[in-house]
C-alpha cells in the first residue's frame, strides 16, 4: 500500500464477520494497523540469519551464563562437533586441554556475563583432541 508521501508500507487488516443482506455485503468492521517497522526488523533478521548460517567462520550465541544458545554449522568443519553436541555449554569446552590459560576463560566468561565482545588468539580443540589455534 502507499502512504500519501509515496511511500510504501504494510498493513495488518483484522476484520470481523461481514454485515450481509440478501448475500450483498453492506459493511464489514475492522482495524488498519501499519506494521511496516516489524516487516523491515523481519527482512533484516532474515539477512543475518543467512550470512551467520553461511559464513565459514564459527558464530555462537550464548546467554549471560556463557551457555551457547545457538552455534552454526562451521563448528562441525573447524572442531568435528555437530552444533546440537555444543548447546547449553560453554564455549570455553572447546578451550579444555594443555595449552589453555585459565585466565583467558575467565576473560571469555567475564565478557559473556557482560554482554561484551572478546577478541584474541585462543587455542581450541578438536573433537579428536588436536588444538586449533583461532582469532
Amino acid at each position: 500500500m502507499s502512504r500519501a508521501d509515496g511511500s510504501q508500507c504494510w498493513l495488518q487488516l483484522d476484520a470481523a464477520k461481514p454485515v450481509l443482506l440478501k448475500d450483498h455485503l453492506l459493511a464489514f468492521y475492522g482495524t488498519l494497523r501499519d506494521i511496516t517497522e516489524q516487516k523491515e526488523s523481519e527482512y533484516e533478521l532474515a539477512k543475518l540469519a543467512q550470512v551467520s548460517t553461511n559464513i565459514s567462520d564459527v558464530v555462537y550465541i550464548t546467554n549471560t551464563q556463557a551457555e551457547t544458545q545457538w552455534i552454526n554449522e562451521s563448528i562441525t568443519r573447524m572442531f568435528g562437533y555437530r552444533s546440537k553436541e555444543l548447546l547449553q555449554q560453554s564455549p570455553t569446552y572447546l578451550l579444555s586441554g594443555p595449552e589453555t590459560e585459565q585466565a583467558e576463560i575467565d576473560r571469555l566468561i567475564e565478557a559473556c556475563r557482560l554482554q561484551r565482545k572478546k577478541s584474541g588468539i585462543l587455542p581450541f580443540y578438536h573433537k579428536d583432541g588436536k588444538g586449533v589455534w583461532v582469532e
